[in-house]
């Protein structure tokens, strides 16, 4: 049946229900699962090879991919007569081809097929950039400044980026050398950051070194855009570049107040991500003063950070005369309990005044009740209180914590309160009561970070009981409001009234064929973005069938957080698995084989650090799926591995390869049960060595709460529930319990010792159970 006749039907017969058979994988050929997975990678060139599928569809994906892969020529043949055999990708299809032939230098050919995109379309703007270019190389200066201009009127902001630069571009080539470096300057200005703005800078300088003269007209801008940029360098994570624009202002007295706090606090922020915390802290002084004096929405926010440089730096009493007047000052901004939950830290750890702590976080409790930093404040006490031997104050804090309202969307630290709860029970002897507590954190908070503890922890009681208690746990009905399509196994959803027409074809088709950036362009056009559930779960499902699990997931992760409630079994297993995916399984087996880690551990890694985008950085310039720094990644790798920089580690494969060899690099280096691996990947092996020196004593549920980095103690936390997560969803056999057995062992020879102590153990038994069980009735030997 045709896409537009099976469109006109659903149009005709009103709601429509939509099942996994929707969304099956279009026909590729024999290797199209192969075609998919090379696609996820970036090896575009392979997938297309892949590709022996002859329908429509399998040559408009052979051809996109060819493309991708600069096979321009081979793009150009596979896609001819696709647009008209697909319409409802027509505009893609054309676009796609006039790129290839703009690359052959078949300049009018290329025109021609992009002029034929409505600029309505979703390749419209695409398309149009493409003709704007084939025009101007083909000479056609007045035509292709006329589209350069419209772009730099569009909506969109990479249309306008690409609107300044053509322009600059076309006026260089009329021979109008000042016309083009006033855009190169406006576009630098606008979109320092950008692709664009690096071109600009580029080419200006060329331009400059031939015609001297012009330098003032690029050198000349305003405070506010000097200002401007810098800022937009810092949003974009460009810290260096955005110290050097902003810099220089400090000297300028002719900035008026606010622009004083603007820059001031832009420029420590800066120096704050790049972690250089002395020249970061006075800058963030003085940004407190001005942002105070002007009056700013700015002054909070300066005043937080001041106070963290200070405390980075040592300066605990200034850094607490910071966060005292915040909360007392700017009492009804966010981050009032922010700074009182490093009041409670600063009383803990530098005054080591457990009385005064304790008296902070009750009153923070009345004062913020609704802070996300309170349970915090909190729980610093009860872990304080718990290591000095003072367990009323530890279960007084936990008790005031359990009245809060709940956190739902912090799934790692769920069950927390309760679990350490059930601690202080069983330590005073309360089996009975402990054992119900943990049994309510496995129940309420199924594969979080506390139930995996609250089963290992019922596990040595009674591993009997810990299994059946995990098993009913993960098997059970949820509460609360239901999800979509949870009363079946397979996905079965109705396509919402307001959701439909040619956008929302498109965007099962791109689904069907594995684009999932384009799926999910065409869903935002469909309909289905903002907050709303039904849509939400329409677009998570529909992305992840997509493979695009970039998306899918991170939808579940930040928005949808009710499944977190249900087991994930029968007809809710599937949102977890949507929650959970397992791209790249290939690249993660053989990663896991070569290093040692388990492959559900690496792929926990992947989930928390870059949420499987495999050309992500960071702001501390972290690179790839597992988000590693470059001089990291040369050390662990070796000759056969080629060039290691930001470029080279956005390839999945050598990414996930160095990554796993960290992990082992850290296991072998700080001798850390498999748990506390996330600490050392996040702060350096060296900190977790240093950190099990001093207290690895502690058993190990107490030894993470210790952790003094707050985001490497909750990154332990995330990437050990998603380990979990992942073994019990893909990874235990039909003989193994419902979860992993941790113990409270803190170092891993501690463990590998044990486990070859009880496996000699168990031999010997095992040759005395075989001696005893001799037939006696049997002749002796040789009788």
């Amino acid at each position: 049946m045709g896409l537009f006749l099976t469109l006109l039907l659903s149009l005709l017969t009103g709601p429509r229900v939509l099942t996994d058979a929707d969304l099956a994988p279009m026909p590729l050929g024999p290797k199209g699962d192969l075609a998919r997975e090379l696609m996820s990678r970036g090896k575009f060139g392979p997938a297309a090879d892949a590709i022996t599928a002859t329908t429509p569809e399998a040559r408009f994906l052979r051809g996109v991919l060819l493309e991708a892969a600069n096979r321009h020529l081979e793009a150009v043949g596979v896609l001819e007569g696709v647009p008209e055999a697909l319409p409802l990708l027509a505009g893609h299809a054309r676009t796609v081809r006039a790129e290839a032939l703009l690359a052959m230098k078949r300049y009018a050919e290329a025109a021609a097929e992009a002029a034929v995109v409505p600029l309505d379309d979703a390749y419209g703007k695409q398309a149009r950039r493409v003709r704007a270019r084939a025009l101007r190389d083909a000479g056609d200066l007045k035509g292709a400044a006329a589209l350069y201009e419209a772009m730099t009127k569009s909506s969109s902001r990479h249309d306008r980026a690409n609107g300044l630069l053509g322009l600059a571009r076309v006026r260089q080539a009329q021979g109008d050398t000042k016309a083009a470096i006033e855009l190169l300057r406006a576009l630098d200005v606008k979109h320092p950051a950008d692709w664009t703005g690096a071109v600009a800078r580029k080419e200006a300088a060329a331009l400059l070194k031939a015609e001297k003269k012009l330098r003032p007209l690029w050198e000349k801008r305003s405070r506010e855009e000097q200002l401007t940029r810098g800022e937009r360098l810092n949003d974009r994570h460009r810290n260096e570049a955005a110290v050097e624009a902003l810099k220089p202002l400090s000297k300028d007295r002719k900035l008026d107040r606010a622009q004083q706090c603007r820059q001031r606090y832009a420029l420590g922020r800066a120096l704050r991500k790049l972690r250089r915390w002395e020249e970061a802290q006075p800058v963030l002084e003085q940004a407190v003063k001005v942002c105070d004096r002007a009056k700013h929405e700015l002054a909070p926010r300066a005043r937080y950070l001041a106070g963290q440089a200070a405390e980075r730096l040592g300066h605990e009493d200034k850094a607490a005369k910071h966060y005292a007047t915040q909360m007392k000052k700017y009492g009804d901004h966010r981050l009032a309990d922010d700074a009182g939950y490093y009041m409670v830290l600063h009383h803990l750890q530098d005054d080591e005044d457990l009385k005064k702590a304790k008296a902070l976080a009750t009153r923070l409790v009345k004062q913020f009740p609704e802070g996300d930093m309170v349970p915090e404040a909190l729980f610093k006490v009860a872990v304080q209180a718990m290591r000095d031997g003072e367990p009323k104050v530890a279960r007084a804090m936990l008790s005031l914590d359990a009245k809060l309202p709940p956190r739902d969307h912090i799934h790692h630290d769920g069950g927390r309160t309760e679990y350490w709860l059930a601690r202080l029970d069983h330590q005073a002897g309360d089996l009975k009561k402990a054992t119900a507590r943990y049994r309510s954190v496995l129940a309420s908070h199924p594969l979080s970070w506390y139930a995996l503890m609250a089963y290992s922890r019922l596990h040595e009681v009674d591993a009997e009981a810990a299994a059946a208690a995990a098993t009913a746990a993960l098997t059970a009905e949820g509460f609360g409001p239901s999800l979509p399509a949870a009363d079946a196994k397979t996905w079965q959803m109705t396509l919402p009234a307001d959701v439909g027409g040619e956008a929302w074809e498109r965007a099962r088709l791109y689904a069907r064929l594995g684009m999932a950036k384009d799926a999910r362009r065409a869903l935002r056009a469909a309909g289905a973005k903002g907050d709303r559930g039904d849509l939400l779960w329409l677009a998570a499902w529909v992305l992840d069938r997509a493979g695009a699990h970039l998306y899918s997931h991170d939808i579940l992760r930040r928005k949808l957080f009710t499944y977190r409630h249900f087991a994930p079994a029968n007809g809710t297993l599937k949102h977890w698995n949507v929650a959970f995916p397992t791209p790249f399984g290939r690249l993660i087996e053989q990663a896991a084989k070569d290093s040692g880690i388990p492959p559900y551990f690496i792929w926990g890694i992947i989930r928390e650090e870059s949420g499987f985008n495999a050309g992500i950085e960071s702001f501390a310039n972290a690179v790839g799926l597992m988000q590693l720094i470059v001089p990291t990644a040369k050390r662990m790798a070796t000759d056969d591995d080629g060039t290691i920089d930001r470029n080279t580690l956005t390839d999945a494969d050598l990414n996930v390869k160095l990554g796993a060899r960290y992990l082992a690099h850290v296991q072998n280096h700080a001798d850390a049960v498999l748990p506390l691996l996330p600490a050392g990947y996040n702060a350096g092996h060296g900190a977790l060595k240093r950190w099990l020196n001093d207290r690895g004593d502690l058993p190990l549920d107490l030894f993470v709460e210790t952790i003094p980095f707050e985001e490497a103690r909750g990154y332990t936390k995330r990437v050990s529930s998603s380990w979990a997560t992942y073994w019990h969803l893909y990874g235990r056999g039909k003989e193994d319990p419902p979860l992993p057995y941790i113990g409270q062992d803190t170092r891993h020879s501690v463990v590998v010792a044990k486990a070859k102590k009880a496996a000699e153990e168990a031999k010997k038994a095992a040759e005395v159970a075989a001696e005893v069980e001799v037939d006696e009735d049997a002749p002796p030997p040789g009788g």
